[in-house]
């Protein structure tokens, strides 16, 4: 990436109970550069990480999962989990104070 584009998250929305219960924290709208807003990006709890982030995907008849949005690499993926990981803890630290 030619440097960074500007990211930041607009919303953070907790999971329902029923989702929570599978290890879904909840979902984060971002917006990027200023240009696009990705809706529901689901932050869940991982498995060799403590936050994981899930990008917004359809399912066709066959099963099999198309993503909508995406990074485009993995350094833009780190980027975007920075971003939407600090916002999340921080919501989270200033609910249990």
């Amino acid at each position: 990436m030619q440097g960074s584009p500007s990211i930041s998250v607009t919303r953070l929305v907790p999971a329902p109970a029923r989702l929570a219960a599978a290890g879904v924290l909840g979902f984060a709208t971002v917006e990027i550069a200023g240009l696009v807003v990705v809706d529901q990006v689901v932050v869940m709890r991982g498995r060799s990480k403590p936050l994981v982030l899930s990008f917004p995907a359809r399912d066709d008849r066959h099963g099999n999962r198309h993503f909508t949005v995406r990074p485009l690499n993995d350094v833009a993926r780190q980027e975007i989990e920075r971003v939407v990981f600090a916002a999340w803890t921080i919501r989270e630290e200033a609910q249990h104070v």
